[in-house]
């Protein structure tokens, strides 16, 4: 899948795409970069993992430039194809002077830039009561415990298995990675059983604490889980602004372009178009067969090509 979206974004000079690089610290420290692509292709706009690349040294804005413009070059890619691109909120990525963006703006001065603000909304949930945040802090000792020590992660398996659970091993939970403390709470109370028995032996104290806040750890669970949903759902909701003609071009708008004005008044008058619109804005542009509209030749692909407020590198991690 990965060379076939290679082959695809250099097969062709005029073929654009955004671009959304995350960088995120693995559990062994190493540092790692993911590129995600999002493309027009039949009509159709795609989202694909374009690469996934260690950072050598150190996570600096110039270095992921670096990773990235060798990429380019050995892939024959020309950063020109670039319409935008979207990154969280970190200096090294936003950076004024030594930021990944100002690296990348210097090649293409017109570039769009997304940034990733649902991220600011997750730190919110930062702020738990204490009751909640003592709760939390009994799950992520509980996985921690399990999850530290390899013979604790096989044994927990095999029990897993006798029980029947669904699942057979618990998920990790950092700040850094906004999605996992939902993941993190969902998975441990679904084997929540096999939890204390596990710990029966091992830590009772820490047992009795999770029996105690069941009915918190539950609220939290459910909590972060509708939190990370709602999240999701409404990405491609927080996007850039589409003008009103984008949204209707049917409509009595006005434009301040006299051409783009003269050449909606044609596309109003085809009724063979006005069926096909019914199916959305969006699939209704990326028609081939839609004139070509002077000011869309330029902006459509840049308003539907663009990643959304939520980045999916993020769903990797």
């Amino acid at each position: 899948m990965s060379s076939d979206i290679e082959s695809f974004v250099q097969s062709s000079a005029k073929t654009h795409f955004s671009i959304q690089l995350d960088e995120s610290t693995l559990p062994g420290n190493e540092a790692l970069l993911l590129a995600y692509v999002r493309f027009i292709m039949e009509e159709e706009i795609h989202e694909e993992l374009l690469f996934a690349r260690t950072l050598e040294t150190d996570t600096k804005g110039e270095s992921i430039f670096n990773v990235l413009s060798n990429f380019f070059t050995e892939k024959s890619i020309p950063f020109t194809n670039i319409i935008s691109v979207a990154t969280d909120g970190v200096p090294a990525m936003v950076g004024r002077y030594r930021g990944f963006i100002s690296h990348l703006k210097r090649i293409i001065p017109g570039l769009t830039a997304i940034h990733c603000i649902i991220r600011r909304q997750h730190l919110v949930a930062k702020h738990l009561s204490d009751r909640l945040n003592q709760s939390l802090h009994f799950v992520i000792k509980a996985v921690n415990k399990i999850r530290s020590n390899a013979l604790n992660t096989r044994l927990f398996a095999q029990l897993c298995d006798e029980n029947d659970e669904d699942f057979q091993r618990l998920l990790l939970h950092t700040e850094v990675r906004w999605l996992s403390k939902g993941a993190c709470l969902t998975r441990f109370y679904s084997v929540f059983d096999s939890v204390l028995e596990f710990l029966e032996s091992r830590d009772p104290d820490l047992k009795e604490n999770l029996i105690k806040f069941k009915a918190d750890i539950a609220y939290l669970t459910d909590l972060f889980k509708k939190f990370n949903d709602i999240n999701l759902q409404f990405e491609d909701i927080l996007t850039m602004d589409i003008p009103p003609w984008i949204i209707n071009p049917f409509d009595e708008t006005e434009v301040a372009n006299v051409v783009l004005q003269e050449e909606l008044l044609e596309l109003s008058t085809n009724e063979e178009l006005k069926v096909k619109f019914r199916k959305g804005y969006q699939t209704f542009w990326l028609q081939a067969e839609i004139p070509k509209i002077s000011w869309t030749v330029g902006n459509r692909k840049e308003i539907f090509n663009s990643f959304s407020l939520v980045i999916p590198c993020r769903k990797e991690f």
